[in-house]
């Protein structure tokens, strides 16, 4: 049976790296199984601090990667002008532009209409016109696009109006308003607000699917929606690759030491200052056995002053998948910050294939605690209370030597990447049957 052609838009793809790939790397890898050709069409320029290359070495070869040029930026330009964008930028008529601040406010301004809803959007003409060449040429009849960056949303509905026979799917792997404008960048300017309800407004109403990857995301975006009918929105949540684990071998040590690793970015949701006042707040002996590894990347530059002064904390910077995994083998437990209620960072479900138990500092009525206590698969101590999560690590000090880890693999084995790609391959062919650009008889150019 010939398989059906799938367009999978994603900003950042592999060789870059990071846990921002991972969604997108994980359905063009199994999606093939489930009867799909499966097309990424992806920027070919996209800034990462991460390359990860070793990420496509197991993508099946009819995977069609297209990669397009972007005007991008370099990474610390683009980080720069996100906050300018993001940044409360109103210019009001009675200030006089003689006032200090008014011109950086202006050009805040300028930038916040040129580059809404973000950077990435300069890409979307071209990608636009690329990918409806795409669906002409290959008949494609599925289009899903992934986000953030969420001008990607603005490609998915001009196609959407150009070629309306298409099934266009709208991933979310953020809530985008009330989250990632709302909370993320908190300070948005009402101009990005005003536009971001309305891309989305149209999204919605355009997509045969919107998806989300927790159910406290979705609940966001459908109660934005009550016209909309219930069926247009699924949760299918984020995972793991089996594969990336089977060199995986976790380590013993004969020492006295609880190694702890953390994982990936720290950044506002992975605020790591709560979790280290309760580590100043423990006894010296405690303190004196934890041995406490951050490896990724640092986006916020006041959390350095507090991870320098705390004793037993090691930085060890940006590595790749495998290397994190390395320092992951070597530790007695996956350390988890979080302090989001609605989402879920995609390194927790790395955390649950390692088989090491996490130590998680999450709010307990979390998406994240939610799945720990699920899978039982580790502790989670409340975000809010550093005298809690030190009382946490203290009586993990004194049960180290009779330490059980019992978890529930058939919780966890859910999160495999196969089995979401097999949600989504059940979700595009449960959608009506497409027909070809053809048969509609639609060929107009966007």
């Amino acid at each position: 049976m010939r398989k059906r052609d799938i367009l999978l838009i994603t900003w950042a793809f592999p060789p870059l790296g990071g846990i921002g790939v991972q969604r997108a790397l994980g359905l063009a890898k199994y999606l093939p199984q489930h009867g799909f050709r499966v097309h990424v069409l992806t920027a070919k320029n996209a800034a990462a601090v991460v390359h990860d290359p070793g990420l496509l070495n197991d993508l099946p070869e009819d995977v069609h990667i297209h990669r397009l040029m972007a005007p991008e930026l370099p990474f610390h330009l683009r980080k720069m002008m996100k906050r300018m964008v993001c940044s409360n930028a109103n210019v009001t008529p009675e200030r006089s532009c003689t006032q200090p601040g008014v011109l950086k406010t202006a050009v805040k301004a300028i930038l916040g209409r040129a580059l809404c809803p973000d950077p990435q959007v300069l890409w979307v003409r071209r990608a636009i016109r690329y990918a409806g060449a795409l669906i002409e040429r290959c008949s494609i009849q599925t289009v899903l696009m992934t986000a953030p960056p969420f001008s990607i949303f603005r490609i998915g509905n001009a196609l959407k109006k150009a070629y309306p026979h298409i099934q266009l799917i709208s991933d979310y792997r953020d809530e985008w308003i009330e989250y990632y404008l709302g909370t993320l960048h908190f300070g948005a300017s009402p101009y990005l607000k005003q536009q971001a309800a309305a891309i989305e407004r149209e999204t919605v109403a355009a997509s045969d699917r919107v998806v989300a990857v927790t159910s406290t995301a979705l609940d966001l975006i459908r109660a934005r929606y009550p016209e909309q009918p219930t069926e247009k929105f699924r949760v299918i949540p984020n995972g793991y690759d089996p594969a990336a684990f089977e060199d995986f071998y976790g380590c013993k040590r004969d020492d006295d030491k609880i190694v702890l690793t953390f994982t990936g970015t720290l950044y506002a949701p992975s605020n790591p200052a709560a979790f280290l006042q309760a580590v100043q707040k423990l006894s010296a002996k405690v303190r004196d056995a934890l041995s406490i590894k951050f490896v990724g990347r640092i986006e916020n530059p006041e959390y350095l002053p507090l991870l320098q002064k705390v004793a037993g904390v090691c930085m060890l910077g940006v590595v790749t998948q495998k290397e994190a995994f390395g320092f992951i083998e070597e530790s007695d437990y996956c350390l988890l910050l979080w302090n989001d209620r609605i989402n879920i960072p995609g390194k927790l479900f790395e955390y649950l294939a390692s088989g090491k138990p996490i130590f998680a500092i999450a709010h307990p009525d979390s998406e994240v605690a939610r799945i720990i206590q699920r899978t039982r698969s580790g502790v989670c101590a409340d975000i809010s209370n550093p005298q809690l999560i030190a009382d946490t690590l203290e009586t993990v000090y004194r049960c180290r030597a009779d330490r059980e880890y019992s978890p529930d693999w058939n919780a966890i084995r859910r999160y495999e990447r196969s089995n979401i790609a097999s949600e989504y391959g059940d979700l595009v062919h449960s959608l009506n049957p497409a027909r070809t650009f053809m048969e509609t008889g639609v060929l107009e150019y966007v």
